[in-house]
């Protein structure tokens, strides 16, 4: 079937920015001029689209986007949520988490992925209260309407096979080589992360993909190893250390010293002074 016979579901986006429901069966050949993320909550579905298609199981969400014409086919009992996200709005969410992600949406052919069971939960609740406002077009459903969207753009784009295949993308590198500067580290996340036109949330995601831990707990093992050569090279005191790794307060950096090396700043100096004299 030829893209000028294939039905086009039409978004009348006058009347709200997103809408939800949970499809019994299979569909037709069509496009739509919004954008669709499928989720399978159980049993399997298969995605047939012009270049392909895929099946997806429990736990599985794709993207539909405009430019795609599919079907859906289903041989099994199967339960599935269809979150639909209109165009403006779809947009707008990616101008906030990545500004030049948009034009690759708009030729962009469907991948599974896998959203976190955190998500997914975060997801549900926020339809469940979306489903039962009676008016759809206030802020607080337009805000509901762009967290949702948030939240699931920015799963996505988070997955693995999303990701650049060859080697790490420049912003991530840009973000490591700032961690070895102590003036960022002291001055924080902001400072870290400043001028990369991500959002945190993006940023934060796709961080802890490469470097297995969150942007802020690295932070923390940042200063920590900071700290350690302070101690071992300098002569100054704890509350000076704390004040310029920008720990919150000398008590906080105490604290985390402690729990990390399982001996006070204080105590770690002496060790490596006396060790320093036994050589001698």
């Amino acid at each position: 079937m030829t893209n000028d016979k294939v039905p086009v579901f039409i978004f009348d986006s006058r009347c709200s920015d997103m809408f939800t429901h949970v499809p019994e069966g299979p569909t037709i050949t069509h496009r739509h001029n919004f954008y669709e993320f499928v989720f399978v909550s159980s049993g399997e579905i298969t995605n047939v689209q012009d270049d392909g298609s895929f099946v997806l199981t429990s736990g599985d969400m794709m993207l539909v986007t405009p430019a795609q014409t599919h079907r859906i086919v289903i041989d099994k009992p199967t339960q599935r949520r269809d979150i639909c996200i209109s165009s403006d709005l779809f947009r707008e969410v990616c101008s906030v988490i990545a500004p030049e992600i948009y034009p690759d949406m708009l030729e962009f052919r469907s991948k599974i992925f896998h959203p976190s069971i955190q998500t997914i939960s975060e997801v549900v609740r926020k339809l469940d209260y979306y489903i039962i406002k009676s008016d759809k077009n206030d802020r607080e459903s337009r805000a509901l309407a762009v967290s949702v969207c948030s939240d699931l753009l920015s799963d996505m784009l988070s997955d693995k096979k999303f990701m650049p295949e060859n080697g790490t993308p420049n912003w991530i590198n840009t973000i490591f080589t700032r961690f070895q500067y102590a003036e960022k580290v002291r001055q924080g996340l902001s400072a870290i992360i400043a001028d990369l036109n991500y959002s945190e949330i993006y940023i934060n995601r796709i961080f802890k993909k490469y470097a297995g831990v969150s942007l802020s707990a690295y932070l923390n093992e940042t200063r920590l190893s900071f700290a350690q050569n302070y101690l071992r090279t300098t002569n100054m005191n704890v509350n000076e250390i704390s004040n310029v790794l920008g720990f919150s307060s000398p008590s906080f950096f105490f604290k985390t010293f402690r729990a990390k090396y399982g001996i006070t700043p204080k105590a770690y100096r002496e060790q490596i002074l006396l060790n320093a004299e036994i050589s001698v």
